[in-house]
């Protein structure tokens, strides 16, 4: 019963408060630009487009590769401060071998 009557209340509200059509003064779109020189100026920001595009791939590829080049120097560098372990068994094998080349 009441949210019955809310409801009816609220559409009552919105039929007496709905906003009116909406009256814009006609104008030309476009501005001053004639429609060969809009074509122009699409092709010629087309042509950029594609430019800027290739430009900024190429960059990318050009970080991507140094980033990758910094990597494998960092593990290089990683590799050469690890000393080397000297075992019995690598110690024997080196020693047979130094036997078998001589």
């Amino acid at each position: 019963m009441m949210v019955q009557k809310e409801e009816e209340d609220l559409q009552r509200w919105k039929e007496v408060n709905r906003p009116g059509p909406v009256q814009i003064a006609p104008e030309k779109l476009g501005g001053a630009v004639s429609l060969a020189e809009a074509r122009e100026r699409q092709l010629m920001e087309l042509r950029q487009a594609k430019l800027q595009k290739q430009l900024r791939k190429e960059e990318m590829d050009r970080q991507r590769r140094q980033a990758e080049e910094n990597e494998y120097e960092r593990m290089k560098a990683k590799q050469r401060e690890k000393p080397i372990e000297v075992t019995a068994e690598s110690w024997h094998t080196e020693t047979i071998l130094d036997v078998v080349i001589e």
